[in-house]
Order: C-alpha cells, then sequence, then structure tokens
C-alpha cells in the first residue's frame, strides 16, 4: 500500500495532535567506549505508568556530518508516548566503510540492553533519516552486523527507512573514488540483499518506507524500487508501507514544526510504531521515575 501525506490539509479521518507525555531526557551516554567521543546516544523517555515503545534513530548527514540532537524527536515522544533513543555514530574522514554499519549495530545492542535491564522498553524499532535510512537499512537486510553482537534483525518490531539511499550511498562510492552521482548496486547496497525470499518460518518486522515528494537524487524513485524489489521477493505487502509526503522537500518535514510546534513526520510515524505495538501487554509495567533512567 502507498499512502500520500497531504501537506497542510489533514488526512481523512486525522485529528491536531498536542504533547500529552512529559519526558526525561538522558544525554551523552556512551555505547563503544573505545570510540567514546563518537558513539554516543540521547534517550528521550515519556513518562509513563507502563512500558513503552523505543524507536532506535540514525541521522542523517551524508555519512560525512550530522547530530543526533533533532527537534522533532521530543516531539514524537511527548505526542505519542514513544521513546527515542537518538545515536551519533563515526563518520567521513574519521570513519570508513563499514564502520558506520557497525556503530549503529552496537548502539542497538546497547539499547536492547538497556531496555531489558529496565524493563521500561515493550518494543523496539530501528530507524532513520537519509544516511540514517541507509544504516537501518543495511541493519534490516544484511543480518551480519547484527550477529557481531548475537543478535538477529527479526529480534526488532518495525524498521523507518526515511528519504534514504537502497543503493551504494555516494559518500561510500566517493570512497572507492567513483562520482557520488553513480547508481551502483554491490555488497555496500541494502538492496543487494534482497536476493531470496523471506523463508517460511521467518515474520520479518514490518517496514515503513517515506521520502518527500520534491525528492532529490532521485531518492523517491529509489525508495519506490526498493518497495517492489521487497513484494517481488515474497515480503507481505501489508508489511511493506510506503508513503509519500506531498508538498514537502526533501526532509523538510522533520525540520520545520508547524504552528503548534509538531512535525509533520511525528504523525506518520507515530502511527506506525503505535499500530504495531498497541496490543502489548507487559506484566512487569512500571511507572517511570528519575531513578529509573540511570544508565
Amino acid at each position: 500500500m502507498i499512502y500520500y501525506f497531504q501537506k497542510v490539509t489533514l488526512l481523512k479521518g486525522s485529528r491536531e495532535v498536542s504533547a500529552m507525555y512529559d519526558i526525561i531526557r538522558v544525554c551523552d551516554n556512551v555505547y563503544d567506549g573505545f570510540y567514546n567521543e563518537k558513539c554516543i546516544i540521547d534517550f528521550t523517555i515519556p513518562k509513563t505508568n507502563h512500558a513503552v515503545p523505543v524507536l532506535i534513530w540514525f541521522h542523517g548527514g551524508d555519512l560525512e556530518s550530522g547530530s543526533r540532537h533533532e527537534g522533532f524527536i521530543g516531539r514524537l515522544a511527548a505526542e505519542y508516548g514513544v521513546a527515542v533513543a537518538s545515536a551519533d555514530y563515526r563518520t567521513y574522514p574519521d570513519a570508513a566503510y563499514p564502520d558506520f554499519f557497525n556503530d549503529a549495530a552496537r548502539a542497538c545492542e546497547f539499547v536492547w540492553n538497556y531496555g531489558q535491564s529496565t524493563g521500561l522498553f515493550n518494543r523496539y524499532f530501528i530507524g532513520g533519516a537519509e544516511a540514517g535510512a541507509h544504516i537501518a537499512m543495511m541493519l534490516y537486510f544484511n543480518p551480519v552486523y547484527m550477529r557481531e553482537f548475537v543478535m538477529s534483525p527479526d529480534l526488532f518490531h518495525g524498521y523507518i527507512f526515511d528519504g534514504g539511499h537502497p543503493t551504494s550511498h555516494p559518500a561510500v562510492l566517493k570512497e572507492r573514488c567513483i562520482d557520488g552521482r553513480a547508481v551502483r548496486i554491490d555488497k555496500s547496497a541494502p538492496i543487494y540483499y534482497i536476493d531470496t525470499p523471506p523463508s517460511a518460518e521467518s515474520d520479518r518486522p514490518p517496514v515503513l518506507i517515506t521520502s518527500a515528494e520534491h525528492e532529490i537524487e532521485g531518492i523517491g524513485a529509489r525508495n519506490d524500487m526498493l518497495r517492489c524489489a521487497m513484494l517481488d521477493f515474497g515480503y507481505s505487502p501489508e508489511k511493506v508501507e510506503r508513503t509519500v509526503m506531498r508538498g514537502f522537500a526533501h526532509g523538510e518535514y522533520r525540520k520545520k514544526p508547524d504552528g503548534n510546534g509538531s512535525y509533520p513526520i511525528n504523525r506518520v510515524f507515530g502511527e506506525f510504531i503505535t499500530k504495531h505495538a498497541n496490543k502489548i501487554v507487559n506484566n512487569n509495567d512500571k511507572t517511570g521515575t528519575e531513578d529509573d533512567f540511570v544508565l
């Protein structure tokens, strides 16, 4: 199914969203001590009396820049009750392929272990924007990075790919002295690993693929290609959602809040996460307090 989010005009049956939750921030947590200046996670957690879903988020920036400090994150937690673990990772020139994928897998392990030890999270989602979406795609399609930490991509309950390259990333091409505008599909490309149908016993997590109507570098078409490749290889159509943000330019819906301080993408992310986590019953629910969030 392909959805179209209309700018300004609310979709039928939708509602204005306002902040409903107080939040707690736990910042500057090092998830890899060897690279402690780069491998840092901030938690933004809604204060509730029960466990909540958590989105492990990887920022954009062409694998060359970017920051875990993104404005829409706090609103996602406050509006939808979804915790966000926003991670920095090594980028060029301090990294080389595939360092950023390894960092991301380690960040996921860190969040998973923290959630299991505290009981604060009941479902775990992975997502990213632009270069971060490219990273999230690779974690989903190539299990080798999760296996490094005795984990599987299928342990997680959903993935969000926002405006990312499913092909080889331009920064990786530049590392190889190839023009970044070139289109390559090799082992550095997430879509390369879509080559067999999911096994009968495999229950692959759902994915949400988003992009702007007015995209750059053919990203919209490449994301359509990603969806088609998944469907061609037998991924369930109900688990491959595609949303086009009409009226928006690349990344605009994450960077410009509306008059209420809400970001348009939050509704899309929030509804995807809550849809796949809304039937959770956690027998170890607990009220979040300041003491619960000490790492």
